[in-house]
C-alpha cells in the first residue's frame, strides 16, 4: 500500500472513530439519582428551596458532563497528535536514513 493510501486510510479511520465516539457520548444521556430526586421534590412542592436544590443538582450534572467532555477532548488530542507523528515518521523513513556518513574536513 502506498504512503498516500495509508495516510488517507488513517485519517478516515480516525474520523470514523471520532464520529462514533461523538454519537456514543451524546446519544446516551447520563441519568443521576440526585437529579431525579430533586426534580420529584420540586414537582411535589414547588417552592424556592426545592427550586434551589434542583438548580444545584443541575449544576453538578453540568460539571460532570464538562469533565467527561474534557477527558474526551484530551483523548482526541492525544490520538490526533499520535497519528500526526506516525504520518511524519512514515514520510521521513525512505528519504532520511538514520545513519549518516562522515565527511572529512580538508585543512588549508
Amino acid at each position: 500500500m502506498s504512503l498516500k493510501k495509508k495516510i488517507i486510510v488513517g485519517v478516515a479511520v480516525y474520523l470514523a472513530l471520532l464520529l462514533a465516539l461523538f454519537v456514543f457520548v451524546h446519544g446516551f444521556p447520563i441519568r443521576l439519582r440526585g437529579d431525579d430526586q430533586a426534580y420529584m421534590a420540586w414537582l411535589r412542592n414547588p417552592n424556592p428551596q426545592t427550586k434551589l436544590l434542583l438548580r444545584e443538582q443541575a449544576r453538578k450534572h453540568e460539571i460532570i458532563l464538562l469533565k467527561g467532555s474534557a477527558t474526551a477532548a484530551l483523548a482526541f488530542w492525544v490520538c490526533g497528535s499520535t497519528c500526526y507523528v506516525v504520518i511524519l515518521r512514515l514520510r521521513r523513513l525512505p528519504e532520511q536514513p538514520h545513519r549518516q556518513t562522515l565527511t572529512r574536513i580538508a585543512s588549508k
